[in-house]
């Protein structure tokens, strides 16, 4: 399996098409798509619901997606006022780079 990563510096919805654009890229180069999402990069409900999107794409098409770090700084901050941390485990375990126990 090939791995891509995509560098992000910016999530919000100002960078967003951009953003959009480097995750297909990579979906249609590596089955395994990384996201490395910098420390102090700023972010806004927009970018989480693309990095959203990206895991959904990535289940369509059989591809695997995860953040090369726990979410930490600005993101978490936004995840944590916008409740994507409180809900479903597997939604969580993605944000954070947690194993799922069944």
């Amino acid at each position: 399996m090939k791995s891509e990563t995509v560098s992000v510096s910016e999530l919000t919805i100002g960078a967003i098409a951009d953003l959009r654009a480097a995750l297909l890229a990579a979906f249609e180069q590596g089955d395994q798509v990384s996201i490395d999402v910098q420390p102090e990069a700023r972010a806004d409900i927009a970018g989480a619901q693309l990095m959203i999107s990206a895991k959904s794409y990535a289940e369509l098409k059989g591809k695997a997606v995860r953040l090369t770090r726990p979410a930490d700084g600005n993101l978490r901050d936004v995840l944590e006022k916008a409740g994507f941390l409180a809900g479903d485990a597997g939604e969580r375990a993605f944000w954070l780079n947690e194993e799922v126990v069944q």
